[in-house]
């Protein structure tokens, strides 16, 4: 028997073969528009961070409101961006990554709450040196995101970025996926994001020591480093 969705999605002539829920009630949304959902007018303002291989991202109003736009390149897939989307909602549910207001499959962007401070930039003005501090920021939210089922697989020192109240969050969910529960490793984030982080840091810092980071590594990770 069908469900509501599916009679609602063919009552408006919606091709629905091989598509998700979240992309039916996306495309009934819009159909019933007869425009995109996401129709509000955010103003740019400014560029943020660094252009990445997928797009760009840039500081937007709406309504007073200041708010991140992550602006993907063309070729990005409708499916890809659901995805991300949908994993930044997850972790953001348990407060480690901004929470997403809106996103466009048709125009392709996400809409999120703007963060304030890149690590990176940290680092850069730190001669990359980091706290005991922020690395068990880093720390915790490998742990958390460990918990919560879901391996970010991009150990990218740009994609961790500090709020307004000084909390550290982590961006850019593109490579994400869920953690299996019958997976062999149960902590991959933990196991193969910090020594990718360290590997990353000691290229762009060479000689800077990240030893709280460091103590997480097994031997044959200690062995790789060295």
């Amino acid at each position: 028997m069908e469900s509501a969705l599916v009679q609602e999605a063919k009552e408006l002539s919606i091709n629905i073969r091989g598509m998700s829920k979240t992309t039916m009630k996306y495309q009934i949304k819009k159909k019933k528009l007869g425009k995109s959902p996401s129709n509000k007018l955010y103003n740019k303002t400014g560029k943020l961070g660094f252009d990445g291989k997928e797009g760009k991202v840039y500081e937007v109003i709406h309504r007073n409101k200041t708010y991140a736009k992550k602006q993907f390149k063309k070729t990005k897939s409708a499916k890809n961006i659901e995805k991300e989307v949908q994993f930044q909602r997850l972790a953001s549910k348990f407060g480690l990554s901004p929470k997403v207001k809106e996103y466009n499959l048709e125009d392709k962007y996400i809409i999120m709450e703007k963060l304030e401070v890149n690590l990176f930039d940290i680092l850069r003005k730190k001669e990359g040196k980091l706290s005991k501090k922020q690395q068990d920021e880093i720390i915790d939210i490998f742990e958390r995101l460990d918990k919560h089922y879901i391996f970010h697989k991009d150990p990218n020192p740009l994609n961790f970025m500090y709020d307004k109240n000084k909390k550290l969050n982590i961006i850019d969910f593109g490579f994400a996926e869920m953690i299996e529960e019958d997976s062999k490793v149960k902590n991959p984030n933990m196991e193969y994001m910090v020594l990718g982080l360290l590997i990353k840091l000691q290229t762009l810092f060479p000689g800077i020591q990240y030893n709280h980071l460091y103590k997480k590594l097994n031997k044959e990770q200690k062995e790789i480093l060295s």
